[in-house]
């Protein structure tokens, strides 16, 4: 053998032996960041998918994780094989946890949704904390403002709210009790709508507002968190 493979054979190791023990510090800071925490593994969603996806389709829009298991979502798909055979009921959002009662034989045929979606509009969901979600003031028939709070900007170094929605209608609530980890809040949306919520998703933190008839609907523009104590 002479020097020029032994020596690509090394190098070959070397970088064998690199991505290995890179994979092992990241794998111990995540378990350090997660301070202890008993981990449990579930399917979320890495890209989009629409209303009636098929379930045995979707494995390349997904991923596994490891979350704290306080923060499983009730219904959290652990196995793709839960799902052979049913199709998304609703559009799916990147981030969001694969949950069982996203998914029937029917699609969105068979959706469940509490307060109906009006002809024309489509449904998105959310995975929200109980009080981003509202808490137990929002109910499927509610009708919502939306906020979005982004993280501190380069430029002003301060995190911005702007509530970018308003009158939008609730036609499913799933497990957003106060105590619980989180839960899912669907909302009759149109496409760009959607695409407004599944930007604010990704950007920073949603919350949600209850409204009513009567709610004044002038938001302001967006705000500084910095700018209301000076």
């Amino acid at each position: 053998m002479n020097g020029r493979v032994i020596a690509a054979v090394a190098a070959a190791l070397l970088a064998i032996l690199g991505l290995g023990a890179s994979a092992l510090y990241v794998s111990g800071a995540n378990a350090r960041a997660f301070d202890g925490a008993t981990l449990s593994k579930v399917f979320v969603v890495q890209k989009d998918i629409p209303a009636d996806a098929d379930g045995a389709a979707i494995a390349d829009s997904v991923a596994v994780v490891e979350i704290p298991q306080k923060s499983v979502a009730v219904g959290a798909i652990t196995d793709l094989a839960e799902i052979e055979g049913l199709r998304t009921t609703v559009p799916l959002v990147t981030g969001e946890q694969l949950l069982k009662t996203r998914f029937d034989a029917a699609g969105s045929a068979g959706s469940t949704s509490g307060a109906g979606v009006p002809k024309g509009m489509q449904e998105v969901s959310l995975l929200l904390e109980p009080a981003n979600a509202g808490g137990s003031t929002v109910k499927a028939g509610t009708r919502v403002g939306v906020i979005v709070t982004t993280a501190p900007d380069s430029e002003s170094k301060q995190a911005l709210s702007k509530m970018f929605l308003q009158n939008i209608l609730v036609t499913g609530v799933s497990d957003v009790s106060e105590g619980a980890a989180g839960g899912i809040v669907t909302l009759a949306v149109t496409g760009p709508q959607a695409t407004q919520i599944a930007a604010a998703a990704q950007a920073g933190v949603i919350r949600l507002t209850a409204q009513n008839p009567d709610t004044d609907k002038n938001a302001g523009g967006s705000v500084a968190a910095g700018e209301l104590v000076k």
